[in-house]
């Protein structure tokens, strides 16, 4: 989340009701720079309307020059999710005129944190290799390839940038804390059914309530340790102590 983005969301005074939840939603998932990618589902999820109603609001925040968006293709060919572009102008600014205007004052702003904002191409994302992911990120898919290699004994598994993106969108998005996740590596580890279920990150953000759920009511089917033997002699010997007292 960025403060000075959603600074400037909040500071749109031309925007109201769910179209200004949805701006505000961009903006807590936005970077410093106002850039962000949310999927529609997640932003409907966020701001409890539906799909179809967040284009129509981002259609409009479109036209208010208030958001930039591109189009992304992942390496197959498929589609991605948009990436959104806000232009952080000042929150005393107001941004009139397009977004071409509003990327033009704030380039001209050079002081603060407004001073970033650059433009962004899509098609020149850095590579797998750039530490462009903080060091629990990488810690934590390193840590689920190395535990599905040890289930399927070989080296088949390995951390590739989609799972970065994934794993930093748990954290940073879904707001799970990295010690979380690791923990519930390990389970999905040892678990007969999820460990060939879960073999990504992006799979791992889509079942995390079912998994959650699961390790619950396996915690709760636990049952208790049986006692040593040991244990059971020295209770056998205290309740004859006791009986030997009575007498």
């Amino acid at each position: 989340m960025s403060v000075a983005a959603m600074a400037w969301a909040y500071a749109q005074q031309d925007t109201k009701g769910a179209e200004k939840f949805v701006l505000v939603t961009l903006a807590d998932a936005a970077d410093d720079d106002g850039v962000c990618w949310p999927g529609r589902r997640f932003i409907a999820e966020r701001t409890g309307i539906s799909p179809a109603q967040v284009s129509r609001h981002l259609a409009k925040l479109e036209a208010k020059g208030l958001l930039r968006r591109e189009e992304r293709v992942r390496e197959d060919g498929s589609r991605a999710s948009n990436l959104y572009v806000l232009p952080l102008t000042p929150p005393t600014q107001k941004c009139e005129g397009g977004v071409r205007k509003c990327e033009g004052a704030l380039r001209e702003n050079a002081k603060g944190p407004y001073a970033k904002m650059r433009r962004h191409e899509p098609k020149e994302e850095p590579s797998k290799d750039e530490k462009t992911f903080p060091p629990e990120v990488h810690r934590l898919c390193e840590l689920m390839a190395r535990l599905q290699n040890e289930r399927v004994g070989r080296d088949e598994f390995k951390v590739k940038r989609s799972w970065l993106v994934d794993m930093d969108r748990l954290i940073r998005l879904d707001g799970r804390s990295p010690q979380a996740v690791e923990r519930c590596l390990h389970w999905i580890h040892r678990h007969e059914f999820w460990h060939a279920n879960v073999l990504s990150p992006g799979k791992l953000r889509k079942q995390w309530a079912k998994l959650e759920l699961q390790a619950r009511r396996d915690a709760g089917k636990r049952k208790p340790p049986a006692r040593s033997r040991e244990a059971d002699a020295a209770r056998a010997a205290e309740l004859e102590a006791m009986r030997g007292d009575d007498g």
